[in-house]
């Protein structure tokens, strides 16, 4: 939460000016929105593991459910107060606010998705193997994909090319960071930055 606040601060102080109107004169500043917002995304991937951890606790699921409901009211309440502080949402700029949001609506949902659970005893279904890749490594494949948003961004205009030229970017975008990421969770590896 406190890195959230201190890039809050930044953008506050001319950060969100440089992110939305500077010139794309280079690497870094063509691909600003995803470089600077990484700052954000971090704060948000700390929080989603804090949230997982209370998720995944050995606690009675009626009280984790209760807390995750608590999670999401906290969220949404502070996404209302900043919002009416003036700052508003931005995920382009992964702010503050937006850090709330995204925080809250994903503990609602996963309250809601537990009452579910507590109230329908029926197993689960495997998870894809691309999506657990993505879950065990989270950051990781958050990265990944930031970096080949920003290599396609260098190497094509991608609001410039024709719509077959952008499906096919698409697909192979998706495919680099999906298969990697399947294969190394078929065979139970995960990358950790910590």
């Amino acid at each position: 939460a406190v890195l959230l606040v201190v890039y809050q601060c930044f953008l506050s102080m001319g950060g969100a000016d440089y992110i939305l109107n500077a010139p794309r004169l280079d690497f870094f500043s063509a691909n600003r929105e995803g470089i600077l917002s990484a700052v954000g995304f971090l704060g948000i991937h700390w929080l989603a593991v804090a949230i997982g951890a209370v998720a995944n606790s050995e606690e009675k699921p009626s009280l984790v459910t209760l807390k995750l409901f608590l999670v999401a009211a906290v969220g949404i309440t502070l996404t209302a107060a900043l919002r009416m502080a003036g700052i508003l949402t931005s995920r382009r700029m992964g702010n503050l606010p937006y850090a709330t949001l995204v925080v809250g609506l994903n503990a609602f949902v996963l309250a809601m998705l537990a009452v579910v659970d507590l109230s329908w005893p029926m197993p689960r279904t495997p998870l894809p193997l691309s999506y657990g890749g993505v879950q065990d490594s989270m950051l990781a494949a958050f990265l990944a994909a930031n970096l080949l948003t920003g290599l396609v961004n260098v190497l094509f205009q991608p609001l410039l090319i024709p719509p077959w030229a952008s499906l096919l970017a698409m697909s192979v975008y998706s495919m680099a960071w999906a298969v990697p990421l399947g294969v190394l969770h078929s065979r139970g590896l995960a990358l950790k930055m910590w």
